[in-house]
């Protein structure tokens, strides 16, 4: 059951189009006029709106992307049986076991897990993984302390064929937290991607961080195998701890981060490790060339695709995630590099762009 006061909440930040758009659906007739006290409107509406409905508002508020297709990418390594009868048995398992604690008072947090199975076919498993927090926030509407519920819910896709998982949110944590629940409903290991840093000789790395040769390597040589690489407009630098958010970087003097001075130094001078790029593509499907914005992010055991979604119709924006996806697994995941020969030009045209000389 939704808590009422989170259903306020996600009102709350619903747009007049929006607010309008549910007026009309659960109170016909309802005019809203944007001078109305927002507030009176959604309490009149809160109430209008049966129980069956509310998880879906607040999830198209608070878990529904909204401008950008995005999952963090996982891999079954080991040969996995896809029944469906034991793998449902083993989501109702789950959720008996993750449930919320009956021993724990109302002012302590209380966390409750879930993960279902939604569609079984031959060449792909659809799941949902619901986390839902209750804790006490105090409402200043009613000048009381309410519990409530915040819920972050994450749609799953898996690949028999491929045994490639694909995990649509954002969030490092929330990744890292689906991965283990669905370790524990396959019974198999399923890791993050990581990249194969192995088979880089100190020669072709000189000053670069291995991580920023990999990914270097990938971007230009790896991503240009499904079309032409346009415009790269910013990167990602990874943080000196690691555990901080990226240090992102608009890239200026051009279309090509290669072209930024700036850039060239943080990864030749300082060796930072180049750790996502937003750029854009000419990808041909069906004879027909689209200019695609991708977004990749190569961290150590964390990778990350996104297609924005712009005008595309979502069957499209699938099509072009999954030409990336697959295209990211086959090339990260291997030894060495795709084009050596091709990257040391790369790497040197950094070098002098930085005014440098290796020594």
């Amino acid at each position: 059951m939704a808590n009422r006061f989170t259903l306020k909440h996600a009102m709350q930040k619903s747009s007049w189009k929006d607010l309008k758009g549910l007026a009309q659906t659960y109170m016909p007739g309802k005019k809203i006029d944007p001078s109305y006290n927002k507030n009176e409107i959604i309490n009149e509406l809160a109430d209008h709106i049966p129980e069956t409905d509310k998880e879906g508002i607040i999830y198209e508020v608070f878990g529904k992307p909204k401008t950008r297709y995005l999952a963090h990418i996982g891999l079954i390594d080991e040969s996995v049986e896809y029944n469906e009868k034991n793998i449902k048995d083993n989501c109702d398992d789950f959720n008996l076991a993750h449930d919320f604690k009956e021993d724990i008072a109302d002012f302590e947090v209380n966390v409750k897990e879930e993960i279902n199975l939604d569609s079984f076919k031959r060449n792909e498993l659809l799941f949902t993984y619901n986390k839902i927090t209750k804790r006490p926030e105090f409402d200043y509407d009613t000048f009381e302390s309410k519990l409530i519920s915040y819920s972050k819910r994450v749609r799953i896709e898996v690949s028999p064929l491929t045994s490639i998982v694909s995990i649509f949110t954002g969030d490092r944590d929330l990744f890292n937290e689906v991965l283990s629940s669905l370790t524990l409903v396959f019974g198999k290991l399923i890791r993050p991607l990581s990249p194969n840093k192995t088979g880089i000789t100190e020669v072709t790395k000189g000053s670069f961080s291995f991580h920023t040769v990999k990914a270097l390597d990938y971007i230009y040589h790896g991503l240009s195998q499904l079309g032409t690489i346009g415009s790269i407009t910013h990167i990602e630098l990874e943080t000196p701890t690691k555990s901080e958010k990226a240090q992102s970087v608009t890239v200026r003097g051009g279309d090509d981060l290669l072209d930024d001075k700036s850039i060239c130094e943080y990864l030749f001078v300082y060796g930072r490790d180049l750790i996502g790029v937003k750029l854009n593509i000419k990808i041909n499907s069906n004879g027909l060339d689209h200019l695609v914005n991708v977004q990749v992010g190569i961290r150590d055991n964390r990778v990350k695709i996104g297609i924005k979604k712009e005008k595309y119709s979502i069957e499209m924006v699938k099509e072009f995630y999954r030409a990336v996806e697959n295209n990211i697994v086959a090339n990260i995941s291997q030894p060495g590099l795709i084009d050596e020969k091709k990257l040391e030009v790369l790497l040197d045209k950094i070098r002098k762009n930085c005014n440098l000389q290796q020594l």
